[in-house]
């Protein structure tokens, strides 16, 4: 009888190997203790030598992408990562956050999102934690490239600066169990922190509108990511409650400072042009003061110009731009609370803070 439930439990191991597509004694040791799968096992796996494997884990090398696409796709199906403590010496947590940012945020240049960044470093470093930056094409993401800062384990947790994220990004966090947060923006299913920008632009209006604007223009521009999309449509709907939204002509997100001069020539060009502009961010709201009055029109005698963001720029620009303020630095501490709970509570239903703005009114704005 011993014999027969010895042979048993070999059948019922070599089963759970062959799930598994193989029935050598690391594989079922792996399948039995459930082990962190090594190099070793990946390259078993995936058919292929342990020097391929490591050579797609360090971005070294050359290997076939058929032979590339199998062993990410196991890196991803066993949950592979480096352990953090053999490379740093420490326990269990690589204790380091990864501030993930779109390739066209210049963060360096970006005095917004240098103080989102300042605020949210302030908050995670209170409790131990590093900032590892990285620069990811997030809405094109794949799925199949993995960023090396997730494979090697380098971060316990993302938090991502103002981009959609698709579904292959979705599927990295989700495969590797990585906590996150969206900076600035809101994509669902995601915790977020963000600005208030449906209320604080539909003030915007509604002000312009009280001091006597009705033909009231919006410029969004690319580089602002999903903030451009929320700010237009919090822009109609002010329109349509202030009883103006019949008399907006010129309403669009554009690519480049270029095409907005040159979309702003053509209609300001016109009789009947707007006497007013709402501009999506502080950066392009004051080249737009600057272009305007390059192009012989009086800010704000002729237009006035209204931006977001009251950055140290809408200050300095002459004439000084009005604009709606948002703390970056405090949307930046919110994001390193939020996050920080999601580390310790992962299980959490994810959740969307807003931080409120206020109207800052200067010299870019006068009434009609």
């Amino acid at each position: 009888m011993f014999e027969r439930k010895f042979r048993n439990l070999n059948v019922d191991k070599i089963q759970k190997h062959e799930k598994l597509g193989t029935s050598s004694g690391l594989n079922v040791s792996y399948a039995m203790n459930k082990k962190p799968p090594s190099i070793k096992f990946i390259a078993e796996m995936s058919k292929c030598s342990s020097a391929s494997v490591s050579n797609v884990i360090n971005g070294k090398g050359s290997v076939g992408d058929k032979t590339r696409g199998v062993i990410l796709k196991n890196l991803r199906k066993y949950k592979y990562k480096i352990n953090p403590s053999a490379r740093s010496l420490r326990v269990r947590k690589s204790e380091t956050v990864a501030v993930v940012f779109r390739p066209e945020i210049s963060i360096f240049s970006s005095e917004f999102y240098l103080n989102v960044i300042r605020g949210f470093y302030r908050g995670i470093s209170e409790f131990g934690y590093d900032v590892l930056l990285s620069e990811c094409d997030l809405a094109n993401c794949d799925g199949k490239s993995i960023p090396k800062f997730i494979l090697n384990g380098k971060a316990d947790a993302v938090a991502v600066l103002n981009s959609p994220i698709n579904g292959g990004f979705k599927k990295v966090l989700k495969d590797f169990e990585v906590p996150s947060v969206v900076l600035d923006a809101s994509v669902p299913g995601f915790d977020s922190v963000e600005s208030d920008a449906f209320n604080a632009m539909f003030e915007v209006v509604s002000y312009l509108r009280r001091i006597g604007h009705r033909d009231i223009a919006y410029f969004g521009f690319e580089y602002d990511g999903i903030n451009a999309r929320t700010r237009l449509n919090a822009f109609l709907e002010a329109a349509k409650a202030n009883g103006i939204f019949e008399r907006v002509k010129l309403c669009e997100i554009f690519l480049s400072e270029y095409e907005a001069f040159s979309k702003f020539d053509r209609v300001f060009a016109r009789r009947n042009a707007p006497t007013a502009i709402v501009v999506c961010n502080d950066v392009y709201g004051a080249a737009l003061v600057r272009h305007a009055r390059e192009t012989g029109f009086r800010v704000p005698d002729d237009i006035s110009v209204f931006g977001y963001g009251d950055i140290s720029l809408a200050e300095r620009s002459s004439p000084s731009l009005s604009t709606v303020h948002v703390d970056a630095v405090r949307l930046g501490e919110m994001g390193a609370e939020t996050i920080l709970e999601r580390i310790n509570n992962p299980e959490l239903r994810p959740r969307s803070r807003k931080i409120s703005c206020g109207l800052v009114i200067r010299e870019s704005v006068k009434p009609v």
